[in-house]
């Protein structure tokens, strides 16, 4: 009798410790995971902000490489509207690159280095605007 007594408060008590067990882990993979998912979410965000960052001069920059009527060198407005786009991209170009593996933030400064470094004016003739969007596109492609 004193085993049967004993064999169920064992079970019972059995019981108890893997409901614990079971709920901890549970919470601890549900975290895990949700942190996961809250960051590729944050990171998705941080993409779309900086592509929206860069679309209204890309969006100029595609009008003029189109336009049969422009002259060789592009207007002063669209220099100066390159120049003043670079201070909007920088907080959008470093909480991308948060989101970055060690080896893509290299590859990713690179790409940014080339665009920023050469500024408005490299893209002042008609026929610089491919390099604008080779270089553009390059910065871009890591929102992939």
């Amino acid at each position: 009798m004193e085993m049967v007594k004993l064999g169920s408060y064992l079970a019972i008590a059995g019981s108890i410790v893997g409901a614990i067990i079971g709920g901890v882990l549970a919470s601890v993979v549900s975290y895990r995971l949700s942190a996961k998912l809250l960051k590729a979410q944050n990171r998705e965000v941080a993409a779309a902000r900086l592509r929206a960052t860069f679309a209204p001069e890309m969006a100029i920059m595609r009008e003029r490489h189109q336009s049969k009527t422009i002259d060789e060198e592009l207007p002063r407005d669209i220099i100066k509207a390159l120049n003043d786009g670079i201070s909007r991209y920088w907080p959008t170009v470093e909480e991308f690159r948060l989101y970055l593996s060690d080896e893509k933030k290299k590859e990713y400064d690179k790409a940014w280095q080339d665009y920023y470094w050469h500024g408005g004016l490299a893209y002042a003739r008609k026929s610089d605007i491919s390099l604008y969007f080779e270089r553009v596109e390059k910065i871009l492609a890591f929102t992939e």
